[in-house]
């Protein structure tokens, strides 16, 4: 794996040795590879152990969003159930012109959202910490050394 030290873009590619994005010379980090300076193995890690940070700051917001999204699916669950027609003791149908369907209708809408967006999050988020994490540890042996 080779990492740009400028732009701190990861790149698969064995094959290229300077970055597509800024044209700086990749470093290769790779447990077999001593001749990396300590000082940039430092920078490199500091900056990836920031980026870690800053994902699981976005898996947390997620998180909340999905609590909100779901509370908000509740109340709209319960909405739907005030806004039922009775006639002695037997339901006939929901009164879509009722104040409490507009509410259900919103309330659901909002939950859905919330309850998408927030998984989205999450997964993209937990994507991003895994390959950090990888990064992290492949430093983390150099370090050693």
């Amino acid at each position: 794996m080779k990492v740009c030290p400028k732009c701190h873009s990861i790149i698969k590619d064995e094959s290229l040795s300077t970055c597509p994005k800024c044209q700086e010379e990749l470093l290769n980090i790779s447990k077999n590879n001593t001749d990396i300076p300590s000082s940039k193995v430092s920078e490199l890690s500091n900056f990836y152990h920031q980026d870690d940070v800053r994902e699981h700051e976005k898996v947390q917001n997620g998180l909340c969003l999905v609590v909100l999204g779901s509370i908000s699916l509740i109340i709209g669950v319960l909405f739907i159930i005030l806004s039922l027609k009775k006639r002695t003791n037997k339901i006939i149908g929901i009164n879509f012109a009722s104040l409490q369907f507009i509410i259900c209708v919103i309330c659901l809408t909002i939950g859905i959202i919330l309850l998408v967006y927030g998984l989205v999050k999450i997964i993209l988020a937990q994507n991003k910490r895994s390959k950090y994490k990888l990064i992290i540890q492949e430093l983390a042996s150099l370090k050693s050394k």
